[in-house]
């Protein structure tokens, strides 16, 4: 990467920490649950989400709710964010599933990592990087 992109990726990185560690506070994006419905989350699937996971939610759509999952996919979310995309396709693959999170932010790992460890699912890995093992 030239020094430029690397230092527009580390802006993004700085500013969705930031949104991690303090999601009231200003940011160059919206943040949060009043943000979640506008995009397509129902109001009563937000209710039974954490709120690490939806606290810190700046997604444009939902795609978690829109997508064609079944029964044991297997599913990656890259900017996982809070999490709340990938708890919920963890609720919609099931235990047969996987789900695996990635980000680049630690701050919002560590929160998608609380979030999951709240609702208790254990197929569900976060981490900076997927491993092709955790697809088999």
């Amino acid at each position: 990467m030239s020094a430029p992109e690397l230092d527009r990726r580390e802006a993004v990185r700085l500013a969705y920490s930031a949104a991690a560690r303090d999601p009231a506070g200003q940011h160059p994006f919206a943040v949060g649950r009043e943000l979640a419905p506008g995009v397509g989350y129902p109001p009563e699937l937000l209710d039974h989400m954490p709120d690490a996971a939806v606290g810190t939610f700046a997604g444009v759509a939902a795609v978690s709710v829109e997508a064609e999952f079944e029964r044991g996919d297997r599913v990656l979310d890259l900017g996982l964010g809070g999490g709340l995309d990938a708890l919920t396709a963890a609720d919609r693959v099931g235990q047969e599933g996987r789900v695996v999170g990635i980000d680049f932010s630690d701050d919002m790992l560590r929160r998608a990592q609380r979030a999951r460890d709240a609702i208790a699912v254990d197929h569900v890995k976060i981490a900076r990087r997927a491993e092709a093992s955790w697809f088999a």
